[in-house]
């Protein structure tokens, strides 16, 4: 079936990961990300955006400079959907004949690309109003395997949950397979208003359209 799939904020925090990740600099210059050549596009829905900043007040991943010392700053990652940056250190800079962005993560003895405090930009709408307009979905609680192809976009991951059965909360169900590809999932995303933070990433309630959902 293919009906609204609705994701709480904990797991919701994964998706936003996906986005997130379709811009380090690492995946962009070896070629192995679907959005290696989408700044100045629109690549999610016009209503949302993503920001990163490493100066918020007690935030895990806030930090004055980046993994190799340079300065960092705040970031409008997805500005209403349009992607306007790639996340760069010394080395992916310099192969992509770019800037560096203040990106690099340090892992003992290696450098990474890597972001600090970033969430996705929540809208007006309480998650019972989105259950209600959803009608009938899948409320998802609970999300296992990686499921993700950057390279294609394909999308297929297993997932537990609840069915939504107008506008309300109804019987749990598991074994479920969710698919779609992940350009449509972005540009079908809608945002609620609950925005958590969980670790240096937050989200609030997300739904998306088009994806296929299966199981017994």
């Amino acid at each position: 079936a293919q009906v609204p799939v609705i994701f709480e904020p904990r797991v919701a925090v994964r998706m936003l990961s996906l986005l997130v990740g379709a811009i380090n600099g690492e995946s962009v210059v070896r070629g192995t990300s679907l959005l290696a050549d989408h700044v100045g596009k629109q690549v999610a829905a016009a209503d949302l955006s993503v920001f990163e900043d490493p100066f918020r007040k007690r935030g895990q991943g806030s930090r004055p400079f980046d993994g190799e010392g340079l300065p960092v700053k705040a970031n409008t990652l997805f500005d209403k959907g349009v992607l306007t940056m790639h996340l760069h250190n010394l080395a992916t800079a310099k192969q992509a004949g770019v800037a560096p962005t203040g990106h690099a993560s340090r892992g003992g003895a290696s450098i990474g690309v890597g972001f600090s405090n970033t969430w996705l930009s929540p809208s007006e709408k309480s998650v019972e109003d989105m259950m209600k307009d959803a009608g009938e979905a899948f409320y998802v609680t609970s999300l296992m395997g990686q499921g993700a192809n950057m390279i294609t976009g394909d999308y297929s991951q297993g997932a537990t949950g609840f069915w939504i059965r107008n506008g309300e909360l109804a019987e749990p169900v598991e074994s479920m397979t969710l698919g779609g590809k992940l350009e449509d999932m972005w540009m079908a995303m809608s945002a609620a208003s609950d925005l958590t933070f969980y670790g240096g990433m937050g989200t609030p309630t997300i739904q998306m359209t088009g994806l296929t959902i299966a199981g017994a």
